[in-house]
């Protein structure tokens, strides 16, 4: 619940300080991906969707999206981004009480990195109740090239939406670990 909390301090400049501008990448890759479904992909749960970067990138390109995130704060800005029309749920993995059957679910940003393995296994799990059959999963964890770049940079500073900021990260390579902290206040 600790991680919950620190998104939802962060969620009015989160976008601006801590996202890489890749969403319509990611949404493109996708939509790419998906073309080649004999079924087509049409309706999309995104997990952790945090304030709807990527859903509104893909409902751009023509899908359906549901979102779920821990963070009520997230989810506030998502709705504001998204609009109405939008289904937004507050869910905290691996509890995943969604209706309806969907064509793909995404989890992208590292959004899996916080669960334990046995919650992991959850998630999967009901991950698998949602999607058709053949449907697709598709998400990201932290990968060589991030740790790579935090024990490079680990400490990045700077001023975005009003605030200075420092993400100041400690990396164990060894055990795969990172401890993050992000400090942010009110630029003079």
């Amino acid at each position: 619940m600790r991680d919950v909390e620190a998104y939802s301090r962060l969620a009015g400049f989160y976008d601006e300080i801590v996202i890489d501008p890749c969403h319509d990448r990611w949404a493109s890759f996708l939509h790419e991906l998906w073309s080649a479904d004999p079924e087509g992909v049409r309706f999309v749960l995104d997990l952790c969707c945090g304030t709807g970067l990527l859903a509104g990138e893909l409902i751009a390109r023509g899908y359906r999206v549901v979102g779920v995130d821990a963070s009520n704060a997230m989810l506030a800005l998502a709705r504001e981004r998204l609009g109405p029309e939008v289904t937004l749920s507050r869910m905290t993995l691996p509890d995943l009480a969604v209706d309806g059957v969907f064509d793909a679910a995404v989890c992208t940003f590292d959004g899996l990195n916080y669960l334990t393995p046995d919650e992991l296994r959850s998630t999967m799990g009901a991950v698998a109740v949602c999607l058709r059959p053949a449907g697709w999963l598709v998400f990201d964890l932290h990968t060589d090239g991030m740790m790579t770049f935090t024990i490079s940079n680990p400490i990045v500073a700077g001023r975005s939406a009003g605030n200075d900021f420092v993400i100041s990260s400690s990396v164990d390579p060894g055990a795969r670990t990172c401890d993050t902290r992000i400090e942010a206040h009110a630029s003079p």
